[in-house]
């Protein structure tokens, strides 16, 4: 095996246990995941929920309230938006990213 070869399979086991890492983190904010998922799109993902939780703590809201499975949350605009079952990776990050948008504007 060349030095290459195995630079090339370091990488590919590092970004592996990276995008292992990055969907353990979305599926405990309760972000449903098809498996189908690149690691650049679980990496886009877990950085528009970070932005919409920070626009959340902005406005003063209380995660454990407002999570995704809260019976009664304070308030529904502090909710992460769930991910619908057709959407794709790439459409459900635009619409969290819209959100955490509309939490910054106060809209």
């Amino acid at each position: 095996m060349s030095a290459r070869d195995e630079l090339d399979r370091v990488q590919a086991r590092d970004e592996a246990r990276a995008a292992e890492t990055i969907r353990g983190q979305l599926l405990e904010r309760r972000v449903l995941l098809d498996g189908d998922e690149s690691p650049e799109q679980l990496a886009d993902l877990l950085t528009v929920v970070q932005r919409f939780e920070a626009a959340v703590a902005a406005v003063g809201g209380d995660s454990m309230n407002n999570a995704p499975d809260s019976r009664h949350p304070d308030d529904r605009r502090l909710v992460l938006p769930a991910r619908r079952d057709d959407e794709s990776a790439v459409r459900y990050a635009a619409r969290v990213k819209s959100a955490a948008e509309r939490l910054r504007r106060g809209t």
